[in-house]
């Protein structure tokens, strides 16, 4: 009789702490990433705002390939502003420049399809993509 009522009692101690375990690692992962500075989360976000308009720019003049890695370095631009954003308003406002420079991408690549010179399905993707993430942040 004593072996059933100590073996739940045992399960919820083992619950209770791996919990415990659990809830301690997501605390201390949130305190490490506000240990970030607001000027190094800025100076990430810089790079990535001029690696991309550098790129797309060197696409416009015909002096690069257009490829998946300008779309991807809208990615990241738009990562590191959501880093540091901590309202809706502005998530929202990201995402919208984000599917606006996946929209420019887009158009470009189609350009490029038009004349035979290559494909314009990889910047389609990251469009229908950007506007996924949009869609998903005004749904909620």
């Amino acid at each position: 009789m004593m072996r059933s009522i100590s073996l739940p009692l045992v399960l919820i101690i083992v619950g209770a702490s791996i919990f415990a375990v659990t809830d301690s690692g997501s605390e201390a992962r949130e305190k490490a990433a506000s240990k970030i500075s607001r000027e190094v989360l800025e100076r990430r976000r810089e790079a990535a705002r001029k690696i991309f308009r550098l790129n797309l720019e060197r696409c416009k003049a015909g002096e690069a390939l257009l490829d998946e890695s300008l779309s991807m370095w809208s990615e990241r631009l738009l990562a590191a502003e959501l880093a540091m954003i901590d309202n809706p308003a502005d998530r929202i406002a990201a995402l919208k420049a984000h599917v606006e420079r996946q929209r420019e991408v887009a158009r470009i690549a189609t350009t490029i399809a038009e004349s035979g010179q290559g494909r314009d399905d990889v910047a389609k993707y990251f469009l229908i993509d950007a506007e996924i993430q949009l869609q998903e942040a005004t749904s909620e």
